[in-house]
């Protein structure tokens, strides 16, 4: 089977995804493994599509399938001694398990894959790696190695134009900065200059069209107004959740809800009472 009719569907789901079509994306990346299991020795492009699939079930709320698609690309990957399709599953089954607040799984996965891209010289997915390093080490309260981990994610992707690189980097520096309001870090951001970052982000990512990060940047920007006024908070937050639902997108419908209720959801990097 050619390849070409191939390519494209994984590649318009993977975008299908990011516009917030779920149900288009599920169909295509479906469409995309199914027709790649037919052909005989595509084991890297297979590894592509079931890690777009794997995403789209994430979204969906799906973890459970979200991680067997994962597993079986890495196990495929693997197979075929395709480190580099190996790495890339990894930061996938990485930001699954810090989804699900296990931070501890995340840490192996992420260190050995940000070592195959370094020594491949592949900035953008050393970006990605980064992105989801600093979101871990916030996790685990350590605020300053977050901090140089999203900073170094930004100089690598200085040149680059790519929102989908942009955008989870400004989401990503503005959890740190309200971890830094939080601790009250000498030197720290205002409350206002945070909601700038994120309304910045939320507003760019609606620009290009990036609904998944506008709504990243929405729950962030909720959960931040949830302790300096959560009337406010939870208005957004249940406009969210009930958006993000109608989209198919569960895994942040939840999380909005979670927050919208007073309760973190697994996954939130959780601020305390903030100052107004």
């Amino acid at each position: 089977m050619d390849q070409q009719p191939i390519y494209p569907w994984y590649r318009l789901a993977d975008l299908k995804l990011t516009e917030g079509q779920v149900e288009e994306a599920h169909k295509l990346a479906q469409q995309a493994v199914d027709a790649q299991r037919a052909v005989q020795g595509s084991y890297q492009y297979l590894t592509l599509e079931m890690n777009v699939l794997g995403d789209v079930l994430k979204a969906e709320g799906n973890s459970e399938g979200a991680r067997q698609q994962y597993e079986a690309a890495l196990d495929t990957g693997k197979k075929a001694n395709e480190a580099y399709s190996v790495a890339e599953t990894q930061v996938e089954l990485a930001d699954l398990a810090l989804d699900e607040g296990h931070s501890d799984q995340a840490e192996p996965l992420l260190r050995a894959a940000i070592a195959e891209f370094e020594k491949e010289n592949t900035d953008p997915d050393s970006t990605s790696a980064y992105i989801e390093l600093s979101r871990m080490l916030l996790m685990e309260d350590k605020l300053p190695d977050a901090r140089r981990a999203i900073q170094h994610a930004a100089e690598l992707s200085r040149t680059s134009p790519d929102p989908g690189l942009k955008l989870p980097i400004a989401i990503q520096t503005a959890r740190v900065m309200l971890s830094a309001v939080r601790e009250n870090e000498r030197g720290h951001p205002t409350l206002v200059a945070v909601r700038q970052q994120i309304r910045a982000a939320s507003d760019t990512a609606k620009k290009v069209g990036y609904y998944r990060q506008e709504c990243e940047s929405r729950l962030l920007l909720g959960e931040l107004e949830m302790k300096t006024n959560s009337e406010l908070g939870r208005s957004e937050l249940t406009r969210l959740a009930a958006e993000a639902h109608e989209h198919g997108m569960e895994l942040i419908a939840r999380k909005a809800t979670a927050l919208a209720a007073g309760t973190s959801g697994t996954a939130m990097v959780v601020a305390p009472n903030l100052p107004h």
